[in-house]
């Protein structure tokens, strides 16, 4: 007897145990349940007023955003589809999940898209709009998450399956091409993808001794004419981008109508011959590192003798505070020997005079700068080819704008982390929230959230629109338009 008694206490004390608390009652309404989870993490009274009436506006807000989103139910498919994905590596006993992976993935991407950069903030944002997201994306009832949990969460799904995630499910190639963001190129044009790779410049790799050793390098195709991430991976090194090239533009599907451009680094044959072995068309820098010091100078040689016969074309704009003229000069690969590079169909130099007409903080004028950089392109020489080959290389900055909103706005840099599935996971959401920022930027500017009344459809065509950090900022004060955005961007291409 006096053993069934202590197994009763033991059993009892077992289950009081945080990690195996009984479910609340079923008779408990949903009032109920937010109240005792408010008193059990000790909030405050006002904290508890304030909360409790976004729980009594929740379920009223969520059938106003279903009438007014047709879309909505996607919302719940995507919670599925990244509970699917990930089942395979969650070894969790399924007995003591309280937090799915798909719903929480799903609520940190809606979060990263409001401006929540670390797992704290994405806790936070849980908490605060919980009552109306789990009607979304049906979450436990009135459970508030902590960091350390989502940090679990992002931990468990490996490298390669956050690649085809990704892939899959919020890549700008699911779009069709006229819904993406940019919309449809000029006649006779292709699409340019630029491929480049970028540091997580806080991260780390375990048990090595410097902390100079970054943790994972983020490799993108990125799509510059529909300004979206096509696909990337994760590499252990920079030099390893040609690599990840070949393997991402290999699962890529039909590449005749694109232009591959990469950075000097990349200017490699091996790539070369993959890239023509697919009739992949493509430019690239050369300069005198890499191998390429002898096709530099023959290629200055080239234009230094025959640049009267080169076909040229200039332009000027005023961007950042700078005046900045290129002139573009084309020749065939004919006027030289291509080494041991092989499909050089045309020869392109472009000299660039920039000029500094606003004063710095030093209150002086900077001086002009001159630069000069030489490119081969597998195009054969011709008018087509030049038009195309000047249109890659005006297009092709736009990735270097998405490292920057990358780092500044979704503050990639700034990830301290070592563990591989982590920092897959968090290049992964932040590639899949860049996109939707991008449609949702172009159609907040396109509908009128810039505040800003145009006389003309001229002006309003000429008009630059919204930031990323402001786009970040209305999504963040208006959590139904940014489910609204996400779902609408999830619909792309899906018929």
């Amino acid at each position: 007897m006096d053993g069934e008694a202590d197994f009763s206490r033991l059993e009892e004390m077992a289950m009081s145990h945080p990690r195996r608390k009984a479910p609340e009652p079923a008779s408990l309404d949903r009032r109920e349940m937010y109240l005792r989870a408010l008193e059990r993490a000790n909030a405050q009274p006002e904290e508890i007023e304030s909360y409790m009436l976004a729980v009594d506006e929740a379920q009223e807000q969520w059938e106003r955003f279903e009438r007014n989103s047709p879309k909505a139910a996607d919302l719940l498919r995507l919670a599925k589809d990244l509970d699917e994905a990930a089942a395979p590596f969650d070894t969790r006993d399924p007995d003591l999940v309280t937090y799915r992976i798909g719903p929480v993935l799903a609520v940190v991407l809606l979060a990263k898209i409001c401006g929540c950069t670390d797992c704290e903030e994405y806790a936070d944002f849980y908490f605060q709009n919980h009552p109306f997201l789990s009607y979304a994306f049906e979450l436990p009832p009135a459970g508030f998450i902590c960091a350390g949990t989502i940090m679990l969460i992002l931990k468990i799904v490996p490298t390669g399956a956050c690649e085809d995630i990704f892939k899959r499910m919020f890549s700008i190639l699911k779009c069709d091409p006229g819904d993406a963001p940019g919309g449809e190129l000029p006649l006779g044009l292709k699409r340019t993808v630029g491929g480049d790779g970028q540091e997580v410049r806080a991260s780390f790799k375990r048990g090595e001794p410097r902390r100079g050793i970054k943790g994972a390098h983020g490799v993108t195709l990125y799509d510059c004419d529909r300004r979206g991430v096509a696909d990337y991976c994760t590499v252990g090194k920079k030099n390893n981008e040609a690599a990840a090239f070949l393997k991402m533009l290999g699962r890529m599907g039909a590449c005749d109508g694109i232009v591959f451009y990469a950075d000097a680094l990349n200017t490699r044959r091996e790539l070369i011959d993959f890239l023509n072995q697919r009739q992949i068309d493509w430019v690239f820098p050369v300069k005198s590192n890499g191998g390429c010091r002898e096709l530099r100078e023959d290629i200055e040689y080239a234009f230094e003798k025959q640049g009267a016969q080169a076909v040229s074309c200039e332009d000027a704009r005023l961007a950042g505070g700078r005046l900045e003229r290129r002139k573009y000069s084309f020749l065939p690969a004919s006027c030289i020997n291509t080494g041991k590079f092989s499909g050089i169909g045309t020869l392109v130099k472009v000299e660039k005079h920039t000029e500094f007409p606003r004063k710095g903080a030093s209150g002086r004028l900077r001086e002009p700068e001159d630069g000069e950089i030489c490119y081969i392109s597998s195009m054969p020489f011709g008018k087509g080819a030049i038009r195309q080959i000047k249109h890659s290389l005006e297009v092709r900055w736009r990735y270097e704008q998405h490292h920057n909103t990358i780092d500044t706005v979704l503050m990639q840099d700034r990830s301290a982390l070592c563990d591989e599935n982590h920092l897959a996971a968090v290049i992964g959401l932040n590639k899949a929230a860049y996109n939707i920022l991008t449609y949702a930027r172009e159609e907040l500017s396109r509908t009128g959230y810039t505040r800003v009344a145009h006389r003309s459809p001229e002006t309003a065509a000429r008009a630059r629109p919204l930031s990323y950090k402001r786009t970040v900022s209305k999504l963040n004060s208006n959590i139904g338009l940014a489910l609204r955005l996400m779902t609408e961007y999830l619909a792309l291409g899906r018929g």
